[in-house]
């Protein structure tokens, strides 16, 4: 992988002047941007200048454009190297007002001199077996100091923690003397473990990104293989009359090309966004590595918060793949060979890291229903029939905290395919219409453990160590239990209700052997 960015807009082809980063994850200048979008208005949309893409015009303009804090870090580390470049080191052990440019370094006094500095370090006795070095040969960290700005004969051999600043033993005495003073190499080193212990924290965002860059490359794969076979499908169902249907396999062709280019498209921008957190990470951990301490005092803070906008962007989801097939048609006519699918899919599921949470039969329909949880805070309504696997309807599920932690459901019977669902460890039940959105809630006195849908709407509740059962309303309202007379129920291992005649079976275990099973007509209270 690359380790640096491009540092160029694609617009101007200078440098980045306030990058903005599009959704397409383009990045350009703002004033470029900005000049860029004046040209669509008064259309609500503009097409990035690369890919094409439409991009929705914020009301600000290209200000309100989210910046990119990648190439910013790139622009910062650039600009240090110019600096040092360009610094001069100066003699520090010259007593003179204008101190002469330095030429060596002393491993032993641990400075640097200038030409007459070193020709006396080499005739005075105690001196003369000091090593000598040429400054070309020693680290910039080590040979370089500053100098105080408000003393230009004094160096800055310490730093205030309370100010942000380097101070010198004058500036200490006269404008720093209540504050927390070091010299710079214990601050220093107290900022590196800091900013140490934020990469360590940050690695479980660069497993994820790595896992992310592992895991589109199957989907990606698989969508050049519904191209392939969606062609063949095509193919062969163009070898009858050529010469009437050419135009129309044209047609088709190109239709399943663009929608193939668009998937990759997406997953490729996708990829390409994960490459750029991983770079941009492992540019900062080699930053806090070799960095210096004046570097690390006087840019640690802005690369953290670098670093916690690159978490941020780490994305939580794959984009799901788009099924890309070919539909013929019973008889080909001219112009009506057939037609491109494009069916949102999960591939999947294990390396999309969803768990599947329950599977039902719609009452008014042959077509099975999975659940599955998307993104966060949201649900996933799959659809299996004979043609594969298909989503169905995603929506928010806001009462919840994570959508992974929705792990008991049931559904009832009748024709609103009304989907109860509880949090797992949570005292709640949510009530879910055909739409998969919450409708209403309640809380339960109990853990629960397992509930089971009625023909009527209603709901049973079984809690975690409870020896009651409860019955709520369809509008989780009103609760009643259901108390067994002669002692209390063990804790059932299946709950079920049979939709014609009202009676609730519970199961207490597994084994078919050992098991025991009880039946009770669960609108009354309590068991006769």
């Amino acid at each position: 992988m690359a380790a640096t960015l491009r540092l160029n807009c694609w617009i101007c082809l200078f440098p980045y002047k306030k990058p903005k980063i599009l959704s397409c994850f383009h990045s350009f200048c703002e004033a470029c941007l900005e000049s860029h979008i004046s040209k669509a208005r008064p259309n609500p949309k503009f097409q990035c200048p690369i890919c094409r893409t439409e991009i929705d015009i914020p009301e600000g303009g290209a200000c309100c454009l989210q910046s990119n804090f990648y190439i910013e870090i790139e622009e910062v580390i650039a600009e240090e190297k110019v600096i040092e470049e360009k610094e001069v080191v100066l003699c520090e052990n010259c007593d003179v007002e204008q101190k002469p440019v330095a030429t060596k370094y002393c491993n032993v006094c641990e400075q640097n001199i200038c030409c007459d500095c070193a020709l006396l370090h080499e005739k005075l006795k105690t001196t003369r077996s000091h090593k000598l070095v040429g400054l070309d040969h020693v680290e910039n960290k080590i040979c370089r100091k500053k100098l105080c700005v408000k003393h230009s004969d004094e160096f800055a051999e310490q730093y205030c923690s309370d100010c942000e600043e380097f101070v010198c033993s004058v500036c200490r005495d006269q404008y720093h003397n209540n504050h927390t003073v070091e010299d710079i190499k214990t601050t220093a080193g107290k900022r590196k473990r800091d900013i140490q212990n934020a990469v360590k924290e940050s690695e479980i965002y660069l497993a994820l990104t790595q896992k992310r860059l592992e895991v589109i490359q199957d989907p990606k794969s698989m969508v050049k293989s519904y191209e392939k076979k969606a062609l063949q499908e095509l193919e062969e169902a163009a070898n009858r009359p050529k010469e009437q249907i050419n135009i129309e396999v044209k047609t088709l062709s190109l239709e399943i090309a663009q929608k193939c280019e668009n998937e990759l498209s997406q997953l490729n921008s996708f990829e390409k966004s994960m490459t750029s957190v991983y770079e941009n990470h492992e540019a900062i951990k080699q930053w806090v590595a070799h960095a210096s301490d004046e570097e690390l005092l006087a840019e640690g803070i802005m690369i953290k918060r670098k670093l916690m906008a690159i978490n941020a962007a780490v994305p939580s989801y794959i984009p799901p793949v788009g099924l890309v097939s070919f539909s013929k048609n019973a008889r080909i006519n001219v112009g009506s060979l057939g037609s491109v699918l494009n069916t949102k899919t999960c591939p999947n599921v294990a390396k999309m890291e969803m768990e599947l949470i329950d599977t039902f039969c719609l009452p008014d329909s042959r077509q099975i229903i999975t659940i599955l949880p998307y993104k966060e805070m949201q649900i996933l309504i799959v659809q299996r029939n004979v043609k594969g696997l298909a989503i169905y309807h995603g929506s928010g599920l806001t009462q919840a905290n994570m959508l992974q932690d929705l792990t008991i459901t049931a559904v009832d019977s009748d024709t609103d395919f009304n989907m109860f669902a509880c949090v797992s460890g949570e005292c709640k039940l949510f009530r879910i219409n055909r739409d998969g959105k919450v409708t209403t809630f309640c809380t339960l006195p109990i853990i629960p453990n397992l509930i089971a849908a009625c023909p009527d709407g209603r709901v049973i509740v079984c809690g975690v160590k409870s020896d009651r059962l409860i019955v709520i309303d369809k509008n989780c309202e009103n609760m009643k239990y259901i108390q067994k007379k002669g002692g209390p129920f063990y804790l059932p291992k299946f709950l079920a209700v049979c939709k014609r005649t009202n009676i609730l079976a519970t199961v207490d275990a597994i084994d078919s052997q050992s098991s025991t099973v009880e039946l009770f007509d669960y609108r009354a209270t309590k068991i006769t």
